[in-house]
């Protein structure tokens, strides 16, 4: 790609990397290796850049922490996994990439299976981030460089239950640390409590002081309150909170734990890190309130764990083929929307995570889906927030992991990393304007949820629906907030439970949906929608009580541009809620003669109302054919969804694809550069949808007119490559993607 990035370039950069790479015994030799090899990701970079260690997957290195720097580090045994050397996704059928995911695995490399750590001191973790800082400075100019470490907060990682839970397991609920629990009373001299914790000393207290100390002992800039520490579901969204007591109280014991290791030690950063599953399970299930935090001042930054590839890819993880697709490529960038749109008014410092391979796990994904790799960089750099002060794009980002076993990833890996995200970042800080849908985050409906637990379902799991409607295509990468309605534009609006709206807010959505701009609201009709505009919908619900069933949706035959080549009947699971309507609103899909997604579009409306299903959250590692596709659930009220969208952006001259087939998969997002140039980003995100050898994926995307001008006709080419030009004859772009493959369009 031939696009110079800004320089300096105003972001932020971490990488991270295991602890039992470093040699203890040559502290300076693995810091000259490090630099030599990692040193030009940090190349003309104005912004907080730095490196983070992983210490043993424990909590232990900062829980039992004297103030002794001869102190020796406590690990506990761990579990080897398989790591393999290979480029490149499976191809063939599902049968074929079954056996070839098993020999993949079984020619895995015996050396990389041990993660052994030396005989580590507090004083040679001070010693390293030492010398780490002292190479970066004096080869190669960085002054600034940060290192810190990452807290983990679970009974146990990859084996044997650490020395320091085995004292206290106490302090564990459901193998979790409980940062609410109440210490008993230790007379032992710790480096935060040097007289000794006195009784009912809070668990987020000990953390805090104890972070404090070690970090200023060490030399340490930053914590990551990486995995469990900030939520209690990890991987999926937990069970909902049904009490707003108990919703408060693990919110102010994170509240807590963050402004204790926060003042504990100021100059250290402190940055949040997701449970990589829905934003909204993060108050829901978690008890989270992560803008509430955000704004008590003391979080500076917050990473999305967005390991899509790991989940998403056919074949990376030796204990099952199909890994866990729910947390996959097109989840993750409407996770980081929403969690963008969240923190906006804030000062936190948002970041994507971008995947390597891993240093404990057994998954590669730079190596076997590095296109896929190279879209997601570039799609969660432009995750964008439309704010009236213009549009916010992340921060920075945080690179994991740095190696697997004792390889760092390689020098052509680091060339790719520093320029992809270099090229992604500086294309992102020149944005003039992201087209097509954007995600609406409804804070007020969310706060009445969360004080009237248990509360009635609201169907509020937008960033769930949205990351499967992506897929056929919708071209979403941008999220606002409805108080932000009336100061920003959109080609469609995404809106999340239009109920419990303030006077203010139901007046700008009132507003929207009456001027025939095109909207889509989300949320039951019963419980999720306010009656004003549930009478501007024309949707009227019964008294009837609402059921979770297994039911059959039925699509309407008379509006065939949509439901073409949709069966009339498909599996569903979904709260239901008997409903009639008026004439104006005709049905796309129903159950039980109630509408379940709609257009109304008398007076000049483009108003668009789902009801989406029960999202198919399975067991974890579960394959997409028994949670889409089965006896249960099915794609098609997704598909349907992208296409009713897609036909309100069609008719008001927005970018929008005309092909939507329920078998090709396709993600698209675009945006206008402030020189007048226009991107496109295309990618074949998914694995698993098909059992067949055609990995393949196509769709036609329809461009506005106005970009046309006098001509019918505008050249274009593929930045990533120049073998891919044409012309654009009447507002028709084909697109053909390869397996894994992505593509970014200069128009």
């Amino acid at each position: 790609m031939n696009m110079k990035p800004i320089s300096p370039l105003n972001t932020d950069r971490w990488t991270e990397i295991d602890l039992y790479w470093f040699d203890r015994n040559d502290l300076q030799g693995s810091a000259d290796e490090f630099w030599e090899r990692f040193a030009p990701l940090y190349k003309g970079l104005n912004g907080w850049i730095g490196v983070i260690l992983n210490v043993g997957w424990t909590v232990d290195y900062i829980m039992d922490w004297k103030n002794d720097f001869n102190q020796p580090l406590v690990f506990p045994p761990s579990e080897p996994q398989n790591w393999f050397t290979v480029t490149g996704p499976l191809a063939g059928t599902t049968e074929e990439r079954m056996e070839k995911w098993k020999r993949r695995f079984s020619a895995a490399s015996p050396e990389c299976k041990k993660k052994v750590y030396q005989p580590w001191t507090y004083g040679d973790i001070q010693k390293l981030a030492k010398v780490l800082k002292q190479t970066a400075a004096t080869k190669y100019g960085y002054q600034e460089i940060l290192v810190g470490s990452f807290a983990y907060a679970r009974s146990s990682a990859y084996g044997d239950i650490s020395s320091w839970v085995k004292k206290h397991l106490d302090a564990f609920k459901d193998n979790v640390l409980n940062m609410a629990c109440l210490m008993p009373a230790d007379s032992t001299a710790y480096g935060g409590f040097p007289e000794g914790i006195s009784q009912d000393t809070p668990v987020y207290e000990v953390f805090g002081k104890q972070w404090g100390s070690l970090s200023q002992a060490l030399g340490l800039d930053a914590i990551v309150l990486r995995d469990w520490t900030l939520h209690r579901a990890v991987y999926g969204r937990g069970e909902t909170i049904d009490s707003p007591d108990v919703s408060r109280s693990i919110h102010n014991a994170l509240c807590n734990l963050v402004r204790v290791t926060k003042q504990s030690n100021p100059q250290a950063l402190v940055m949040g890190y997701s449970n990589a599953a829905s934003a909204i399970s993060d108050w829901r299930c978690n008890g989270l309130d992560l803008e509430a935090l955000a704004k008590e001042g003391y979080l500076d930054a917050w990473i999305d764990q967005t390991w899509a590839g790991a989940w998403n890819e056919v074949g990376v993880r030796e204990s099952n083929f199909w890994n866990h697709w729910q947390l996959g490529w097109t989840y993750q960038m409407a996770t980081m929307l929403l969690h963008a749109a969240i923190l906006a008014d804030t000062k936190v410092r948002h970041y994507p995570l971008i995947e390597t391979f891993d240093a404990w796990e057994d998954w590669d994904i730079i190596h076997t889906a590095p296109d896929r790799l190279r879209w997601a960089i570039w799609a969660y750099s432009h995750a964008a927030v439309k704010t009236p002060q213009g549009i916010k794009m992340p921060a920075g980002s945080y690179i994991s992991w740095a190696n697997q076993g004792k390889r760092l990833i390689s020098d052509a890996d680091v060339r790719f990393l520093s320029e992809t995200i270099n090229e992604s970042v500086a294309d992102a800080l020149e944005v003039k304007e992201v087209h097509g849908p954007t995600m609406v985050y409804h804070r007020d409906a969310m706060e009445w949820v969360m004080s009237h637990l248990p509360a009635p379902d609201i169907n509020e799991w937008m960033d769930e629906q949205v990351g499967t409607i992506i897929k056929w295509p919708a071209p979403i990468m941008s999220a606002t907030r409805m108080e932000w309605l009336s100061d920003v534009k959109s080609d469609l609006w995404i809106v999340q439970s239009p109920v419990h709206l303030s006077p203010e807010n139901l007046e700008r959505l009132s507003s929207i949906i009456q001027s025939g701009k095109p909207i889509l609201l989300l949320g039951n009709p019963r419980d999720g929608m306010d009656p004003e505009i549930a009478k501007l919908v024309g949707i009227f619900t019964a008294a009837a009580p609402s059921r979770l069933d297994v039911m059959s949706g039925e699509t309407a035959v008379s509006l065939k541009e949509i439901t073409e080549g949709i069966p009339a009947t498909f599996p569903l699971r979904q709260l239901w809620h008997e409903s009639s309507h008026s004439s104006g609103l005709l049905s796309i899909y129903s159950a039980d003669q109630s509408p379940l997604l709609a257009i109304n579009r008398e007076g000049g409306k483009r108003l668009a109302f789902w009801d989406a299903p029960d999202f198919p959250w399975g067991p974890p590692w579960t394959q997409p054919s028994k949670c889409i596709g089965d006896d249960l659930r099915s794609p098609y009220p997704y598909v349907l969804t992208a296409r009713v969208m897609n036909q309100l952006l069609a008719e008001t001259d927005a970018i929008s694809a005309n092909e939507i087939d329920p078998e090709q998969t396709v993600c698209v997002m675009a945006w206008e550069l402030k020189n007048g140039k226009q991107r496109i980003l295309v990618a074949n995100t998914e694995e698993g949808w098909r059992h067949d050898a055609d990995h393949s994926r196509y769709t036609t995307l329809l461009l506005p007119r106005r970009l046309f001008s006098d001509s019918s006709k505008m050249s274009y080419f593929n930045l990533w490559d120049s073998k891919v030009t044409g012309l654009i004859a009447d507002q028709a772009l084909p697109i053909h993607l390869g397996q894994a493959e992505s593509q970014l369009f200069e128009l």
